[in-house]
């Protein structure tokens, strides 16, 4: 819904008076290393929050039938509403709960008995709310413009210790010692089946070891190393 050119136009403006950029995934890196100082700086996790979940499910589930899968997070148009639309109707015995803000058009989504939309809950919350799910999903189209995030979602679900599911963003291929990346619809639904039976489990200690230098201290450190021009060692 944007003027492509005229952002485009701002954002050159904007460079013009910059002398280095931090960018959160590989494919912005690689848009802007040729021109600046740039340095991949992807997003942390506050692991001690995650990795430690309350002893009591959220009560915005408290109406919604187990087994849970879920998503968190701004739910716009990046997200694959269609994709989603057929995995619950293929899993009807499975509650999809959809937790955040939502923009754009739902209507086809809600009107699934088993996709459950909780609104918003405060950040602190959320391990709560991902505390009974059985699966954390990240079900992204594929485009120019989802193949340059970095769902900052991601590594807090990692931190969980759930399986964690996902469309093939660049930075979740890079991850998928630790996750499933699913590329059809077969996938998703396979990869759903084997979390909610327990057919499979995560190796949660590989996860949290990896995620210890992930923290948003260490990235604090780099972050501020980089901006007053010093050499910071790749991630």
């Amino acid at each position: 819904g944007m003027n492509r050119a005229r952002i485009l136009d701002m954002e050159e403006r904007l460079l013009a008076s910059v002398r280095r950029i931090l960018c959160t995934s590989q494919a912005l890196l690689d848009r802007f290393k040729d021109r600046f100082p740039t340095y991949l700086l992807t997003h942390g996790v506050d692991l001690d929050l995650f990795s430690h979940p309350p002893k009591e499910d959220h009560p915005a589930l408290r109406e919604v039938p187990q087994p849970r899968v879920g998503y968190y997070g701004l739910f716009d148009g990046r997200t694959d509403h269609a994709l989603l639309l057929e995995i619950a109707r293929r899993m009807p015995n499975v509650s999809f709960v959809i937790t955040g803000p939502i923009e754009g058009n739902i209507a086809p989504l809600a009107s699934v008995p088993n996709i459950h939309f909780t609104g918003p809950v405060p950040y602190a919350e959320l391990p709560a709310v991902v505390r009974s799910w059985k699966a954390c999903l990240l079900p992204y189209r594929m485009n120019q413009l989802t193949e340059k995030i970095n769902p900052l979602k991601l590594k807090e679900y990692l931190a969980s210790s759930k399986p964690v599911i996902s469309s093939p963003l660049p930075e979740a291929v890079k991850l998928s010692a630790y996750l499933r990346i699913a590329t059809s619809l077969d996938d998703w639904l396979q990869a759903i089946s084997e979390a909610v039976t327990g057919a499979w489990v995560p190796d949660a200690r590989a996860t949290l070891e990896m995620l210890k230098s992930q923290g948003w201290e260490n990235k604090v450190e780099r972050f501020l190393r980089f901006c007053a021009g010093q050499v910071v060692a790749p991630e």
